[in-house]
């Protein structure tokens, strides 16, 4: 239909051959982004997990990785309306994101897209994220297990603007200068 859609890491999609007349319907578990073609008789609609985004032609961020346990989306223009299972709804406005946590709680604040958006252009972008956050979305990207001799480090916070498609051991450096963690890289495990 002339949608285009960017998928990260560990991202599974499905798709019918063909849409219907009266929905265009896709399924998502991991992480896209869509610029979805405006269809005014017929909507876009993203199923992820028991949830759903409805859409008219609009870009936007969806998110849904079951271990996280929560779901999001960020809107970067257009408009979409975020349905929870159990008929909870927001509608977002352009730098709004919606979050739906395992519990059922569904909440909408204000926040700077690049920070949800930066992969689809081959880009790492953190502002004051956990490192325990930082280092999952390094692991899910390089394919690498991460275990810590000490969990307190979890906490520690980070910040950086890095390209994607550098070795690991490059951002891993970084890392080390900004926080004074060390890592050990042994394989595929750090």
């Amino acid at each position: 239909d002339g949608t285009e859609v960017y998928f990260n890491s560990e991202t599974r999609f499905r798709y019918p051959v063909k849409f219907g007349d009266r929905e265009r319907k896709v399924f998502l578990v991991g992480e896209a982004y869509f610029k979805v073609k405006r269809e005014v008789d017929r909507p876009f609609i993203v199923e992820i997990g028991e949830n759903r985004i409805e859409v008219l032609g609009t870009e936007f961020n969806a998110r849904y990785y079951p271990e996280e346990n929560k779901q999001m989306t960020t809107l970067v223009s257009g408009k979409v309306k975020f349905i929870s299972k159990d008929d909870k709804s927001l509608v977002l406005a352009p730098g709004e994101q919606a979050v739906l946590t395992d519990e059922g709680v569904l909440s909408c604040e204000t926040v700077d897209v690049t920070l949800y958006t930066a992969w689809k252009d081959g880009n790492f972008v953190f502002r004051k994220q956990r490192l325990e956050e930082v280092l999952n979305t390094l692991a899910r990207w390089y394919d690498v297990d991460v275990f810590y001799q000490t969990v307190s480090v979890k906490e520690l916070h980070f910040s950086g603007y890095m390209e994607r498609y550098k070795d690991v051991s490059v951002i891993l450096e970084a890392i080390t200068l900004s926080t004074g963690v060390t890592f050990s890289v042994q394989g595929k495990t750090i």
